[in-house]
C-alpha cells in the first residue's frame, strides 16, 4: 500500500512533464519564421545637374583648347590666363591684377589634369586625395609637436572633405561636385575621371577668408563648365 502511495506522486509528476514539454515543442513549431531584413544601401547623392547657360550670355566669350589633355572650354574675355606647375588659372579681371583681395570680384577657376592609370572614380580620387591633406600637413609639423589633438584636427578636416561631395552631372561631364579645402577657406571643385585621367577644375576665392566664392563667380564657375568638350 505504501509502495502504491510512492509511485502515484511521481506518475502525476511526470505526466505533467511530459504535458508541459508537449506544449512547449507545440509552441516551438507553430511559431512564425521571422525572416532576417536585409538592409538597403543607402542612396546615391543626389545629383547636381546646373542649367546649361543660354548662348547669348557666352556667345563673345574666347575659347580655350587644350590639345595635350584633349578638351576645350570657353571663357570670359576679360579672364586672364596664366600656368603654374601643373595648374591652368583662369583670373577674374581684379585677381589678374593681383591687388582687390578680399574683394567680391577676386576669385580664379584653377585647372589640374591629372594622370590616372588605375582608372580611378571621382569620389575614388577625393577619398585619396582626403587621406593626402593628413599626411602631407603632418609632414611639415615637427615630429615632437604632433600630438592626439592635432591628428584629430587634420582628420576632421579630411572628413569634412569627404561628406561635402555629391554627384555631379551635365551634359559633358559626370563626376562630383564638393569642397578640397575642408577648413578655413571653403570653394568648389568640380572632379571627374575620362581616358585615365582625372580633370579637376577648382574655384578659389572668395570675398573675406573663411568665407565661399560669391553666387556671381560660382554661376560663371558653371558657364564654364558648361562649356567644356572633349577633343580628340
Amino acid at each position: 500500500m505504501n509502495r502504491q502511495k510512492c509511485i502515484a506522486p511521481i506518475l502525476i509528476v511526470i505526466l505533467i512533464a511530459v504535458a508541459v514539454g508537449g506544449y512547449l515543442l507545440y509552441q516551438e513549431q507553430t511559431k512564425p519564421v521571422v525572416v532576417p531584413q536585409t538592409i538597403s544601401q543607402s542612396s546615391p547623392s543626389p545629383v547636381v545637374s546646373p542649367v546649361a547657360s543660354s548662348s547669348a550670355e557666352i556667345a563673345n566669350w574666347k575659347t580655350y583648347t587644350n590639345i595635350q589633355d584633349g578638351y576645350s572650354m570657353k571663357y570670359r574675355q576679360d579672364f586672364v590666363v596664366t600656368n603654374r606647375d601643373t595648374w591652368t588659372f583662369f583670373k577674374s579681371p581684379i585677381a589678374a591684377k593681383g591687388g582687390g583681395y578680399p574683394d567680391e570680384d577676386w576669385f580664379n577657376l584653377a585647372i589640374s589634369i591629372k594622370d590616372n592609370p588605375n582608372n580611378q572614380t571621382a569620389l575614388e580620387y577625393v577619398n585619396e586625395y582626403a587621406n593626402s591633406t593628413i599626411t602631407e600637413s603632418l609632414k611639415r609639423i615637427p615630429t615632437s609637436a604632433v600630438n592626439p589633438e592635432l591628428r584629430k584636427f587634420y582628420d576632421t578636416r579630411a572628413n569634412n572633405v569627404r561628406s561635402s561631395f555629391k554627384n555631379y552631372s551635365n551634359e559633358i561631364i559626370e563626376g562630383a561636385i564638393g569642397d578640397t579645402d575642408g577648413y578655413e577657406n571653403p570653394n568648389t571643385a568640380v572632379i571627374f575621371s575620362k581616358n585615365k585621367k582625372i580633370y579637376i577644375f577648382e574655384l578659389l576665392g572668395g570675398p573675406n577668408t573663411g568665407t565661399p566664392p560669391t553666387e556671381t563667380a560660382e554661376k560663371i564657375f558653371q558657364q564654364i563648365l558648361s562649356t567644356f568638350k572633349f577633343i580628340p
